[in-house]
């Protein structure tokens, strides 16, 4: 019996351990994203093929093309996030502009309000 029981719990072992990525460039991450898998182009008859390092030896630019695409991005976004910037400063200077304006005008009218009270009483007592 014991030999048995050795042998049922070989066999839960075996099936249970975490198997042997096969051959191959593909490998999983721990979360099960599959990493390293090479881009499918067409080629010039319209059949898929893997990009080769052949590829980028011939085009030769590619790299370079993408770096000055991706330093390009990254002077936009400079830039855009100093614009931003900016105009985050001007919202707040209108802000305090208009409340500025808002508190001048109240007291105009406040102060016209007196004024016609005034002359309000000096017609009534002629």
């Amino acid at each position: 019996m014991s030999a048995d029981m050795s042998e049922i719990e070989a066999r839960v072992a075996a099936t249970t351990a975490c198997p042997k990525p096969n051959g191959g460039h593909q490998k999983t991450a721990s979360s099960g994203n599959i990493l390293d898998v090479p881009e499918i182009i067409l080629s010039g008859n319209g059949q898929p093929r893997r990009r080769s390092i052949q590829d980028l030896i011939v085009t030769g630019t590619e790299p370079r093309q993408r770096k000055q695409e991706l330093v390009a991005e990254l002077d936009q976004d400079e830039k855009d996030q100093q614009n931003t910037s900016r105009l985050v400063q001007e919202h707040k200077k209108l802000l305090d502009e208009n409340k500025s304006l808002s508190t001048y005008y109240q007291q105009c009218h406040k102060q016209r309000e007196v004024i016609r009270s005034q002359r309000q009483k000096q017609q009534d007592t002629l």
